[in-house]
């Protein structure tokens, strides 16, 4: 379904398995961001032959928006330019709650293309906030379509 997009550059929240599949299948540049210095360790290990990818370290935040405790990165989003955005992070399992995962919705750029890995209660806070995205489910993730 995502080759059918043809994106050009990618920003994954989340570094891990599907760092493996943009790099292997896509062959496009991708940036990505991970909260856990020992998960990035972990997986760099395992994939030794992905290279060439902008890989930062971000801390993740909590705040209230929209009367609703979400997360985030710790970086600047108005910098942030890229086609295609597939969101796997922060890990939002905080006080024994899921919060959405607003990083693409803090986006002054929006991108093309949103790609969610499960995270029902991003998918439900961006359905309700992300307006101009056609919402397409595919098996356990959601893809949003810029109109």
């Amino acid at each position: 379904m995502i080759k059918k997009y043809k994106p050009c550059d990618v920003l994954e929240y989340g570094y891990g398995l599907t760092s493996y599949f943009f790099f292997h299948y896509f062959k496009v540049h991708f940036k990505t961001l991970e909260e856990d210095l020992n998960w990035l360790y972990y997986y760099k290990e395992r994939m030794p032959m992905i290279r060439d990818v902008d890989i930062v370290l971000a801390s993740r935040r909590t705040i209230i928006l929209r009367n609703t405790r979400v997360c985030y990165y710790d970086i600047d989003h108005d910098v942030l330019d890229v086609d295609m955005v597939y969101v796997d992070g922060p890990n939002n399992f905080v006080d024994g709650e899921y919060l959405p995962c607003v990083d693409v919705y803090l986006m002054k750029h929006k991108p093309r293309l949103v790609l969610i890995d499960g995270r029902s209660s991003t998918v439900d806070f961006l359905n309700k906030y992300f307006s101009g995205y056609r919402m397409i489910i595919i098996g356990q993730h959601t893809l949003f379509v810029k109109e």
